[in-house]
């Protein structure tokens, strides 16, 4: 499946997470509470999986070169 098919679908499931969230307990408590640890979830993969991000400096350019036939 191709990457712009599945991120088309994230926004369509995260609505309808939280319309079924809204209906089974009537309250928006529950859909706000799912938000907050998929968002803490979110950041904390970030901070230990990702790390710091820096810029990289390329300090030359390789020559290009050509693939013998």
């Amino acid at each position: 499946m191709p990457t712009s098919t599945l991120l088309e679908r994230k926004p369509l499931t995260g609505r309808l997470l939280a319309v079924l969230v809204l209906q089974l307990t009537g309250h928006f408590y529950w859909a706000f509470a799912i938000l907050t640890a998929v968002a803490l979830a979110g950041t904390t993969s970030w901070v230990f999986l990702v790390g710091r991000v820096e810029q990289v400096v390329w300090h030359k350019k390789l020559p290009a070169t050509t693939v013998p036939a």
